[in-house]
């Protein structure tokens, strides 16, 4: 147990494929404010906070060059709803913004784009696969939407207001395993994922080319995080993301 506490601080100061979450989240919180302890259903809801350092991405289609790190930040509110204790199905909804950086080969010049907040949405399922004493196994899959405008870019440092708009989209599914002792239920978990980012409306004042097509580069990842909890009413968990991006996620949930 202490090795794993201090393999997740250590990669959490270091360090979005998306946040995972906790495969045994569907039992975590056994007790909530009105419904029963024994209800064949009950909700949840929460937040999510997201700091992705860099998803790593590449240029696709004939434009050629070099990519740069891929930073974004997601605040979202989150609806769980929790059936027999063992499947849970949400959505989340909040603000996103991003920027990230290319040298196109076609003239070889730095640009750093940032986008204002816009809003993101998403959703997904979680399912409780097998128990055995303190040890759960469970599978996750999600997708999230984002569609900023993209406000500043600057050309080898000079700035130019820009009315671009980037497009992000990314689904992911894994398989995680988690090792429940009260108050503490830390997880592992592997990953797959399918990030895509579009760039359009760039004028020739600031690019060569009025579109950019940008597609994951790793696709598999692992995750590591921890849950606190009492088992009655709330939670909070902690999650890094390693190999295909480096991102850090704080998750809470209150349950009814």
């Amino acid at each position: 147990m202490k090795i794993f506490l201090m393999l997740l601080i250590g990669a959490s100061l270091k360090l979005q494929a998306l946040y995972f979450g906790n495969p045994a989240s569907p039992q975590i919180i056994e007790q909530g404010f009105f419904i029963s302890i024994d209800s064949l259903f009950s909700c949840k809801v929460g937040f999510e906070k997201d700091w992705v350092f860099d998803r790593k991405l590449h240029l696709r289609g004939k434009t050629n060059g070099h990519t740069g790190r891929f930073e974004s930040g997601m605040n979202q509110g989150l609806f769980t709803l929790v059936f027999l204790d063992r499947l849970e199905v949400y959505g989340s909804m909040g603000s996103f913004d991003a920027s990230f950086s290319n040298r196109l080969t076609i003239d070889n010049k730095q640009r750093d784009y940032s986008s204002v907040e816009n809003i993101t949405y998403g959703g997904g399922a979680r399912l409780i696969l097998a128990q055995f004493d303190n040890i759960t196994l469970g599978i996750d899959g999600k997708f999230q939407y984002a569609h900023p405008r993209i406000d500043s870019v600057t050309v080898n440092g000079v700035g130019f207001s820009s009315h671009s708009h980037l497009a992000y989209r990314e689904s992911q599914a894994g398989f995680g395993i988690s090792f429940e002792a009260k108050p503490l239920t830390p997880y592992l978990a592997v990953k797959y994922s399918e990030a895509s980012a579009h760039v359009s409306g760039l004028k020739k004042d600031i690019s060569p080319v009025s579109r950019l097509k940008m597609r994951s580069k790793g696709r598999c990842g692992m995750v590591v995080g921890c849950t606190i909890s009492p088992s009655k009413i709330v939670d909070l968990t902690v999650e890094a993301s390693l190999f295909d991006e480096e991102s850090t996620t704080v998750a809470g949930n209150l349950k009814f």
